[in-house]
């Protein structure tokens, strides 16, 4: 018997006494029943009340059933509901021209009751299996077209044409970015914070012959020694305390793949021994495990580093580099890209205009100077520039000096010439100017600032004390 939850029904009977007997029949079955006396209201009801199955007869004035359930099949949204013609015993070429046009079952005059209820079950079991068809073929559709969708969206994202720029230096990046898609070698990226490292190594992964498979990327001076040796490598259930369950490590995730090692000169010593295993033989241990399992991965490093000065000095080991530096791709730092910083603002506004709903332009003085300004943060900071100078802006206005940092306005301005114009006074200035800013940019931290600059930290100490900048 059907429950609270019913589905409703709709009756089609021209015959007002056979019409109320088969709603009170229906009713105390529990059924909801919508009764009309006609093709056109049976149509009419149909958009309106949206029913489980309809119980038609054949004979109606003026469109007869037969017409009707050619309708109800034709329609995108009805033809999977249920449709049971009720005929008389005489009307066996009807039935016959009734099933043609799509009509699901049907009923003889004078039928029973437990009869037209078995077959009303029957009928809606076979509508619940058309609509679980229905949902899992709109699963499998939505997936394939988000999976295809992500597809292109990944390599779109990733294509070369998202790393802007024309100037020579960029242009001997992007020589080298082809070299390490056609080869599977181990590529070590080299730039300043804020080039775009991670960007040029998914660009490298998803124009390969491994973009189909995973690529991960792990920052190796972001986590402790003891965290990252379990992000890197796994561990399995009680090899130390916390550890509740196997875990796989990102070396097993990215099995087919790619490993993208930022900061890899971060990378503690003691984990260093177990990177080059890896590279040596393909192989990994989670922590906690005796045997060793072999992986196939592609390994994509950067640094902002000088790895060789790490050498000397005794922090980073020297297979290793040479195991990872086997093809260098270094990146060139902005102020290095002459005539790329109009093209990197045009990508920028175009990037964020309808995510903020503008439409700002940077022409003019603005532009002129972030043109002079020599970024030391490169194209990150020139990102965060033009999303901070649009976010001031108004929806339609252009972006004009008022709108940049105060950084960047001041090193446009120009240090004030000296009555000789002497070229090292000038210098002297813009070179305060920058070593404020990275101060501020990272909130007095002096070691942070001097590797911002390319400096060692004395030489730092050395020019603020120079500069009266205590």
């Amino acid at each position: 018997m059907p429950g609270k939850e019913a589905p409703q029904l709709l009756l089609v009977e021209d015959n007002a006494l056979e019409a109320d007997f088969l709603k009170q029949e229906l009713a105390e079955q529990g059924y909801a029943v919508t009764w009309v006396e006609d093709g056109e209201s049976a149509l009419a009801a149909l958009q309106e009340n949206h029913p489980a199955l309809v119980l038609l007869d054949i004979r109606l004035p003026r469109m007869d059933g037969i017409e009707v359930v050619r309708r109800i099949k034709a329609g995108r949204q009805s033809r999977f509901i249920p449709v049971i013609m009720v005929t008389a015993l005489t009307e066996v070429e009807e039935r016959v021209r009734g099933l043609d046009a799509g009509a699901d079952d049907y009923i003889t005059k004078p039928f029973q009751s437990f009869e037209l209820l078995a077959r009303i079950r029957s009928m809606l079991r076979l509508r619940r299996t058309y609509e679980e068809l229905a949902s899992t073929e709109a699963k499998l559709k939505k997936t394939r077209e988000e999976n295809r969708w992500l597809r292109q969206e990944i390599q779109g994202k990733y294509a070369f044409e998202q790393i802007v720029g024309r100037s020579p230096a960029i242009r001997d990046t992007f020589y080298l970015m082809e070299k390490a898609i056609e080869s599977p070698v181990t590529v070590l990226i080299l730039g300043e914070t804020g080039t775009g490292k991670e960007l040029v190594a998914r660009s490298i992964h998803y124009n390969g012959a491994r973009k189909g498979k995973p690529f991960v990327v792990q920052n190796c001076g972001a986590l402790p020694e003891s965290l990252l040796e379990s992000e890197l490598f796994g561990h399995k259930k009680g090899a130390f305390t916390g550890a509740v369950a196997d875990k796989k490590g990102l070396f097993e995730v990215a099995h087919g793949g790619t490993i993208f090692l930022d900061e890899v000169g971060d990378t503690p010593p003691s984990l260093q021994v177990r990177l080059l295993r890896v590279l040596q033989e393909g192989e990994i241990r989670r922590l906690g495990e005796v045997h060793p399992q072999r992986v196939d991965v592609r390994v994509i490093a950067a640094t902002n580093r000088d790895l060789q000065e790490e050498i000397k000095a005794g922090k980073f080991r020297e297979d290793l580099y040479y195991r990872i530096q086997t093809f260098p791709i270094p990146l060139p730092p902005l102020r290095q890209r002459t005539g790329d910083v109009p093209l990197l603002v045009d990508h920028f506004l175009k990037k964020y205009n309808p995510r903020l709903e503008k439409q700002c332009l940077c022409r003019g003085d603005a532009l002129s100077l972030l043109e002079q300004y020599p970024f030391p943060g490169n194209v990150r900071e020139l990102e965060n520039e033009i999303v901070r100078a649009m976010t001031l802006a108004g929806p339609t206005e252009e972006i004009e000096p008022r709108h940049l940092s105060e950084a960047v306005r001041k090193a446009g301005a120009g240090p004030t010439p000296a009555k000789n114009g002497c070229l090292q006074d000038q210098t002297g200035q813009l070179e305060k100017a920058m070593i404020v800013q990275a101060l501020q940019e990272n909130r007095g931290n002096r070691t942070r600032a001097a590797q911002k600059l390319g400096l060692s930290r004395r030489g730092l100490l050395n020019k603020i004390k120079r500069y009266d900048l205590e």
